[in-house]
C-alpha cells in the first residue's frame, strides 16, 4: 500500500529508524517499523494479517472509517484508507 502522513514531521520520523527511536523508544521504534513493513507490502488491506501480532481491526463509533494495528500494549498504529477496493474483507453479516 502507498503510504502518506498527516505531517511531514510524521514521515520524516516514522522513515527513519533513528529518529523512531529517539522518538518512541526502541522496543515500541522496532514494533513500528515491522507493522509499517507490512502496511507498504500488502498490495491490499486483506493481506495485512487479523491475527497477532499485527491484528489488524477496524475501529468503531465516530472512527469507524479507521483501522489499526497493535504495537506495544497498549498502544496501536491507526491509520485510515484513502481509496481501496473492499471487496476482499471478510465484513460481519447485517442478517
Amino acid at each position: 500500500m502507498e503510504i502518506t502522513f498527516r505531517t511531514r514531521k510524521l514521515e520524516k520520523v516514522f522513515n527513519a529508524a533513528d529518529d523512531l527511536q529517539k522518538s518512541y523508544g526502541a522496543r515500541m521504534a522496532r514494533a513500528i517499523m515491522m507493522r509499517m513493513t507490512v502496511l507498504r507490502a500488502a498490495r491490499s488491506l486483506a493481506l495485512v494479517p487479523t491475527t497477532p501480532p499485527d491484528r489488524r481491526h477496524q475501529l468503531s463509533g465516530d472512527r469507524d472509517e479507521q483501522f489499526a494495528v497493535d504495537l506495544v500494549q497498549p498502544y496501536r498504529l491507526v491509520f485510515r484508507l484513502k481509496f481501496e477496493d473492499l471487496s476482499g474483507i471478510s465484513w460481519p453479516s447485517s442478517h
